[in-house]
């Protein structure tokens, strides 16, 4: 499982796709290149505030919409008020 730190979760299972189970990110910068994103084979957690303002809600929306459209398994949470680092 790769876990979140500064973007370091969603990195590695970009980079060792076939090392990785499952991944939790819940901060640092999101992917949103559809040729980086296919590369997931493993299912996402996503975990999200709304009033982030390091990573802003258009972002995560966008990501999603992506993952969404590649077909892929992720799950992409945003909690209501909820700032950066929950």
């Amino acid at each position: 499982m790769a876990r979140e730190h500064s973007g370091w979760s969603l990195r590695t299972a970009l980079n060792f796709p076939d090392d990785i189970d499952v991944t939790v990110m819940y901060d640092g910068q999101l992917e949103t290149n559809p040729e980086e994103l296919k590369k997931l084979t493993m299912p996402l957690l996503g975990i999200f505030g709304e009033e982030d303002q390091g990573i802003p809600l258009t972002e995560v929306k966008r990501f999603e919409a992506i993952l969404d459209s590649l077909g892929l398994n992720a799950s992409i949470n945003i909690y209501p008020n909820a700032r950066h680092a929950l």
